[in-house]
């Protein structure tokens, strides 16, 4: 995965062409999404991913503000491009989930590309999960 912007994760090829997904439908498509280029990255100024800061010893996310109506299904499909899920957890009346990924790099990865992306309306809040 190259970047995350608004609702559409972009993707590289091996032989130099994007594709684009969203997030949440699944939709792909070859064409730069319309609006792709303003919508602000969550990657910084630089371009470059904040530094790896471990959240403990697991690999655990938290997502916070999740919109009305997310189901398991369309949760893991947000998430399933950073890594391999071990498990998924969504408690929609309260609007946050959380995402188990067999590596903390790949949580890592989600977090990175995740935090304060927006998603029908609502920035989404990524981060380690607290240890209980």
């Amino acid at each position: 995965q190259v970047g995350t912007r608004g609702e559409w994760a972009e993707f590289a090829l091996q032989d130099g062409r994007s594709y684009y997904v969203h997030i949440m439908t699944g939709e792909k498509t070859w064409a730069r999404p319309s609006g792709y280029d303003h919508v602000a990255s969550r990657r910084g100024a630089t371009g470059i991913p904040a530094p790896f800061v471990p959240g403990g010893s697991h690999s655990n996310v938290y997502v916070g503000s999740l919109p009305a109506g997310i189901h398991d299904g369309s949760f893991r499909q947000l998430f399933c491009s950073f890594g391999t899920i071990v498990s998924t957890k969504v408690v929609s009346e309260l609007h946050y989930g959380f995402v188990k990924y067999a590596t903390m790099a790949e949580a890592q990865a989600a977090i990175d590309a995740m935090n304060g992306v927006q998603v029908n309306g609502l920035t989404l809040q990524v981060r380690f999960a607290n240890k209980q």
